[in-house]
Order: structure tokens, then sequence, then C-alpha cells
């Protein structure tokens, strides 16, 4: 007779014969997690099982839309949290892409190069976020997923794609950030002081930083040499008058071999040279030496006639162009002529309308003993040149003159500047950069970068003028630097036209057009009848 368990042993499990422990194994395990044999889920996560496109699907999604592949694996929480973050940084960027100019961003970076490394950290910081986000998202969606093991390799492989496709640009942008922070701190200078005394400054703090500098006058030259190097020879002398408000500039070119430059009165140069820098070469017979683009070197050779100065050279040379211009000089730019021709590569080249045949490579004249004849040539005609080609078409003067290659110098100036776009300056930034700190010298101080980027762009969308004091213009061996002070200044400020009567006129025909007048040699003529 079978014994009944009491209600007491049959709620401890006694006394239950072998049926009864049969039907406990086939019992399922109690809904409880410490038996759960998967790991939990949240609970707004999909019920059935995620597949590989399932997978694929949320992981893409989730790495577009950061945050909804986490809300979609139920995790609700996060995913709103990282879904919140990325709309207010986009509304933020929204805002800031409409309210604040690029121009403007971009110049208060250039007038603090240190910013740039707070861009760089809030790149790399986004990008590591995202990264985060898409791995995370990934691992939340997976964590269910039913996938064979080349699938898992696949969902592998993406994830890698998708931060890979965000890592490799970030990482270049920041090398370009700190490219760019190193290039400012190198060739731009530390100090505020000016260039010489009565040089004129921006005020950085005003809205306007030119507001109270009418006119600023900037020394361009050209050459094969640095500022720390020996023997400097600027081929090219310009000297860019800017109307700071309208951006209006005017090109005013020196020929290198002038001859006699003054130098300031009662100066220790012009106690040695009263006549002008001069010295005769007896075997020559003529003055070969001292001629206006050897005053640097000659300044570096004799210290004394400079006493504490750090670069008598460009002293001399400022203050000479200074006396035959009547200009106060208040910055120089000098671009070494090798860089220059990196720096049309980098923009992609330059379209230039070449007025006459040019050759490229050869030196001297035929029967000179150092001749060399051209290796190729540059035909007359609109064309696109490259930097090699760009530089030879500014500097060559076989078969030509100075006074010839100062024109040409003027239009390639003059095509850079109306050239060189955002889009051009934005593909080729990082050579630039590296062009820029190995051949680039300036007297322009960091912390005025920001009110010279905008008169940059003043000057960019305004009218330049050209003036060049070529054999036409003036006796380059005897300048007369009075005439040479009122060209200048006929030029800057070029008196109004006085209006003539029309006469009437009683035809019917109709009015011939008007011939094309050429602008006298001793005028400032617009850039493009120059070139």
């Amino acid at each position: 007779m079978t014994q009944l368990a009491s209600p007491s042993s049959r709620r401890h499990g006694e006394g239950r014969g072998p049926l009864d422990a049969e039907h406990l194994l086939r019992r399922p395990a109690p809904a409880s997690p410490e038996y759960s044999l998967e790991p939990p889920r949240g609970r707004h996560a999909t019920p059935r099982g995620q597949g590989f496109e399932r997978v694929v699907g949320w992981t893409i999604l989730g790495s577009i839309v950061p945050g909804s592949g986490l809300i979609a694996a139920g995790r609700r929480g996060l995913g709103g949290f990282v879904v919140t973050v990325t709309v207010l940084l986009t509304l933020a960027a929204a805002g800031a892409a409409l309210m604040v100019d690029p121009t403007t961003f971009v110049a208060s970076l250039l007038g603090d190069p240190n910013k740039i490394l707070l861009v760089a950290g809030g790149m790399i910081a986004l990008a590591l976020g995202w990264m985060i986000v898409v791995l995370t998202t990934h691992s939340a969606t997976r964590r269910y997923g039913t996938l064979t093991g080349g699938q898992r390799m696949l969902a592998t492989l993406l994830v890698l794609s998708l931060i890979g496709a965000v890592a490799v640009p970030t990482v270049y942008a920041a090398q370009d950030a700190l490219l760019a922070r190193d290039t400012l701190n190198t060739i731009f200078t530390r100090s505020n002081s000016p260039l010489n005394k009565n040089s004129k400054v921006p005020n950085t703090t005003k809205a306007d930083p030119w507001a109270g500098v009418p006119r600023v006058n900037v020394l361009l030259m050209g050459s094969d040499a640095g500022l720390d190097r020996t023997g400097i020879r600027p081929d090219t002398m310009i000297v860019a008058s800017i109307n700071t408000q309208t951006g209006k500039t005017v090109l005013i070119s020196l020929p290198r071999n002038l001859q006699h430059a003054p130098f300031p009165p009662g100066s220790k140069g012009a106690e040695a040279f009263p006549d002008g820098f001069y010295c005769y070469n007896a075997a020559a017979r003529t003055n070969t030496e001292c001629l206006l683009n050897a005053l640097w070197t000659w300044g570096d050779g004799h210290p004394a006639y400079y006493p504490g100065d750090k670069h008598p050279g460009l002293t001399a040379t400022v203050q000479a162009i200074e006396q035959l211009t009547g200009l106060t000089i208040d910055q120089y730019v000098m671009l070494n002529l090798r860089g220059f021709e990196d720096f049309v590569d980098a923009i992609g080249g330059v379209t230039i309308n070449a007025k006459s045949k040019i050759p490229v490579g050869g030196h001297g004249n035929r029967g000179d003993a150092d001749y060399s004849a051209p290796t190729s040539w540059i035909k007359p005609g609109v064309q696109r040149m490259d930097g090699y080609h760009a530089l030879w078409y500014a500097r060559s003067r076989q078969f030509t003159s100075d006074f010839d290659r100062m024109g040409r110098q003027r239009c390639v100036i003059g095509a850079v500047v109306g050239q060189a776009n955002p889009a051009a300056l934005a593909l080729g930034f990082a050579d630039i950069l590296r062009t820029l700190q190995k051949n680039f010298l300036t007297s322009i101080p960091t912390n005025q970068l920001n009110a010279w980027v905008t008169l940059a762009l003043r000057v960019k969308k305004s009218k330049i003028t050209s003036l060049a004091f070529t054999d036409a213009v003036i006796n380059t061996v005897h300048p007369n630097v009075t005439k040479m002070h009122r060209l200048v200044q006929n030029a800057i400020n070029p008196p109004t036209p006085t209006p003539t009567a029309a006469s009437p006129s009683t035809s019917t025909s109709p009015t011939k057009p008007k011939p094309r007048t050429t602008t006298p040699a001793s005028q400032a003529a617009d850039l493009t009848e120059v070139c």
C-alpha cells in the first residue's frame, strides 16, 4: 500500500516516485535570469533572432544616425542620449554655418595659431566618439544574431571599414592642422614691432582693423635664397601699394639693374655714396656690381653701416626703395622663386596670356661664353601653365630684356592672385603649407594675420593697376628720383579726368566704336591691359 506523502514532504519534493522525478526533469527551467542560458535583452529589443541582414542594416543606419541602432537593440537610454547629442551637435554646426563667416573663422585661426590645436583636438574627439558609437551599436545588434563564420567575418570587415572611413581623413585633417600651426609659427614673426618706425600697422581690436590706415605698402621680392643665407640678390622687386578700404592695388615695379640708388639723408650709406649706390668697374668700364638688387648682399657684408640691425641687407634694400618711390614700406614678403614653382603646382596651375614667344631652359645670348640654347619655348596665346613654365615665363631674360621681364612678372602675380580660389587652395593645402614653410619670408607678425587675410580678400575683389619703371619711363643709370615720386603719386591717386563737352551731331549714321587706347608707360595701367 502506497504511503501518501504529507503536504509538507510534497512541498520539499520528498516521497515522489520515479514518474515524479522524470516529470521534474522534463519541466522547463524557471524563467529567472539566474537560470537563463542567454544574456538579458533590453525591454524594447526585437523579440526575433537577428540575422545577418538585420545586423548589417542596423550597424550602417546606427552609424549614419548615431543612436538609432542602439535603440533598436534595446539600449534605449544610451541610444536616446546619443541621438540627443547628435541632434544638438548638428543644430550647432548648422547654426554656425549660417551665422559665422568662414573667412572670419579662418582669419581668427590664423590670428592665433594655438587655436588650431583646439580645432584639431575637437576633430579627434568627435571622430573617437563616433567610432565608439559604431562599435557599441554593432556589438548590441550582433549580440543576439545568428551568424555563420563567414558572416561574422564580413560584419567585422564592415565595422572596420566604417571606422576607417572616419579615422583616416581625421588623421590627415589633424596632421594638416598641426602643419598649418607650425607653418604660421615658422614664417610669421612673433614680434609686434613694425618693419621701421614709420610703418603703419592695423588695429586688430577693431571690427575693421584697417579703419585708421588708409594705405599700406608691401615690398614683394622674389629670390633664390632665404633670409638666413648669404649672397641674396632679389631679382624681383615690386611695391604693392594697397588702398585698405577698397582693395585697389598699384604694383610698382623696380628694375633690378637700376643704378645710383640713394641712401637716406644723413645715413652712413649716404656719406659713403653721396651720388647713390655706385661702384665703377675699370675692366668693364661701367658699374656692374652696385645695382639695386645687389644692395642686400652689400648690406650684409657691411654691417657697420647698420649697427645693431639683425638684417642689414634687408634694411639697405628697403631704405633704397623708400627713397626711390617716396613711399614708406610697411611690410615685406620674400618668396624663393623655386617655392613659387611649387606653389603654382599646388593650386593646379595658372592661366596666362603669353604675348610673345618665351625661351625655356636657356641662358645668355648667342656669342656669349656662357650661352646655352633653350630646351623648349612657351608659345604665344592663352594657356594653362604649370609651376615650371610659369616660373620661366616670369624669369626668362634670354633674347628679351629686364624690362620686358618686369611686365611678365606683374602679369604672373596678377594671375595667381585672381585665380587662387578657395577650392584650389583647399585641395593643395598641405603642399602649399610645406612650400611656404621652406620658401616664404615676411615681416608680418602673427597677431596681425587676421587683418592681412581681410585685406587680401579686398584686394582679390578689386582692381589691380601697374606702373613699371622701365627704360621707357626713367633713365635707369641716372634715375630722376623727383620724377619717380611724382609718377608714384599719380599712380596711387590718379587725377580726375576733365570732362569734355560733346559737339552736336546731325548725322544719322551709327557711331563708330572708339579705338582701344593704350595707357602711356609713365602712367599706371590696368593689369588686364598690360597682360
